[in-house]
């Protein structure tokens, strides 16, 4: 039996659809061309995208630590110690600061106390010390001295502002703020109230005339000195 093979020759083959199987091999190719290549182009940019992103922000983080340290370091530096000699230094100008202190309000205090036994016996002396008595008690910041013989005595007895107890009770009152319970700092401040008591007797002398302090001051004296004995 001949079986009629022309059907299946190629030649038999309609030309439309050898170009519709053409096209549709050529579609394919190129879908996959473009796909591959989009993928190829697009990670590469992807990738280096995220690595620059990345080195941007290590960069900042660098760069602000290390200006944060130097600002630190400039402005909390390590204080230098001082040395055995210069806390020495420092010491002694601060107890002679305070000596100053008490030996100043002692003087003040006994010129005050003088003057205003001076003003309780006699009117006439008073007058001729009123201004600068006044320049002392201003300057010192110490009760006014009275001028008047009868105020003057009330100032001298009892509670008076320059009596025994109360001129007493100031000088020790500012030796003790300043030296507390060290022997050697209350010492410093016996000190200072004997050169006080020895300028005001100075001061007055020039002022007066008077070889010596009225005898209040010296009453006044001992018992700032029985005080100190007291506490040492």
């Amino acid at each position: 039996m001949d079986v009629n093979t022309s059907l299946y020759s190629p030649s038999n083959v309609s030309p439309d659809s050898k170009n519709t199987k053409a096209t549709s091999n050529s579609t394919i190719t190129s879908t996959n061309t473009a796909t591959s290549s989009t993928t190829n182009s697009t990670s590469p940019n992807q990738s280096t995208s995220k690595t620059n992103s990345s080195n941007t922000f290590s960069t900042a983080t660098d760069s602000y630590i290390s200006s944060s340290q130097n600002a630190v370091k400039g402005l909390y530096s390590k204080p230098q110690k001082l040395t055995d000699e210069q806390i020495k230094a420092l010491k002694e100008a601060q107890a002679e600061s305070q000596k100053q202190l008490v030996q100043k309000l002692t003087e003040s205090l006994f010129v005050g106390q003088s003057s205003t036994s001076k003003s309780a016996s006699n009117k006439k002396d008073s007058d001729k010390l009123s201004t600068l008595l006044k320049e002392i008690t201003d300057a010192n910041h110490l009760p006014e001295i009275a001028t008047d013989p009868e105020e003057a005595e009330k100032a001298l007895t009892g509670n008076g502002p320059y009596s025994v107890n109360s001129v007493a009770t100031r000088i020790m009152d500012m030796a003790t703020s300043l030296a507390g319970n060290n022997p050697e700092k209350l010492e410093l401040m016996r000190s200072a109230v004997k050169k006080g008591f020895e300028s005001a007797g100075m001061t007055f002398s020039k002022i007066t005339g008077d070889d010596k302090l009225p005898q209040i001051c010296q009453d006044t004296y001992d018992e700032v000195m029985k005080r100190f004995d007291e506490l040492q």
